[in-house]
């Protein structure tokens, strides 16, 4: 009986030491969902193909996306399109999941059915239809994207914008930055079915002031407390074309480290509660041992 106790007792203060080391609070918290890269295969394979993480290495043999709808994907994962070496294909149809990400890589094309999007992020040279509505729509520089369903907010990021966008349903706000992130334009309100920019140029009616519906939907889909914001300065005419010029070069990755990636964040809480329970196991090692004697 002893023996037992002695050996209980050892236990709890191994855990306790455990709990205590230095490397213990190099724990790192997990982006949400699983991230999942895609991208279609022709030649004998001819679909589209995933592996798990954010780079597409057809080393990991990579599977079937039909294979990944029925074991794997979960609403809330994050979905990477890669481009592809093939012309044509096929839809790719996630439909029944709802997306916390999805990013078309750069030069990447794509026509992805999904149940709703929270971040859409349309990258450099990509050629994109989205279904399914999205929270927050990212794209950079010139691009040409379609949204089939409504988009809460858009951002475009280019500093000489030639991309064409459009938008099947209904757009809350629209912002065209420069690629230091300062605004140029803000629309609001722009009705269904009618966003359209053209080779760079505004061709949509908007709203130069938010309503109450949209700061509403917007401050719940931040999780924040709705504000009126300043005035826009939003141009009495919408921006004119800008003169043709050579295609730009895809920009460094650099330029956009501001995609979401997984990442670290602090621990404070879960720290101390470690702490707190390496004491209590302490105490409880200790009593059972004087209990012993």
């Amino acid at each position: 009986m002893h023996k037992k106790i002695k050996l209980f007792v050892s236990m709890l203060a191994a855990a306790a030491m455990l709990v205590m080391l230095p490397n213990g609070s190099a724990m790192t918290a997990k982006a949400a969902g699983n991230t999942y890269s895609v991208k279609y295969l022709g030649g004998d394979v001819n679909a589209w193909c995933y592996v798990a993480g954010s780079t597409f290495d057809e080393a990991l043999y990579p599977k079937g996306v039909d294979v990944l709808k029925v074991l794997d994907l979960q609403n809330g994962d994050n979905i990477v399109v890669y481009p592809s070496e093939v012309g044509t294909y096929k839809d790719l149809d996630l439909s029944g999941f709802t997306l916390n990400n999805l990013t078309v890589h750069q030069n990447a094309k794509a026509a992805v059915i999904t149940d709703g999007i929270k971040d859409c992020y349309i990258l450099a040279g990509a050629y994109a239809a989205v279904n399914g509505d999205v929270t927050n729509a990212h794209l950079y520089d010139n691009t040409t994207c379609t949204f089939n369903n409504n988009v809460l907010y858009m951002e475009l990021y280019a500093d000489n914008p030639q991309s064409n966008i459009s938008c099947g349903g209904t757009v809350g706000e629209f912002r065209m930055l420069n690629t230091n992130a300062v605004s140029q334009f803000v629309f609001y309100e722009i009705p269904k079915g009618n966003m359209k920019l053209v080779d760079g140029t505004v061709q949509f009616t908007w709203s130069p002031e938010p309503s109450e519906a949209y700061l509403q939907a917007k401050a719940a889909a931040d999780g924040t407390t709705p504000e009126q914001p300043p005035a826009a300065e939003t141009p009495a005419d919408p921006p004119a074309a800008p003169a043709p010029e050579a295609t730009p070069s895809t920009p460094a990755s650099s330029e956009y480290d501001h995609v979401p990636k997984t990442g670290e964040d602090n621990h404070t809480i879960l720290l101390a509660g470690l702490a707190g329970t390496a004491a209590l196991l302490f105490t409880a090692s200790f009593y059972l041992y004087r209990k012993t004697k």
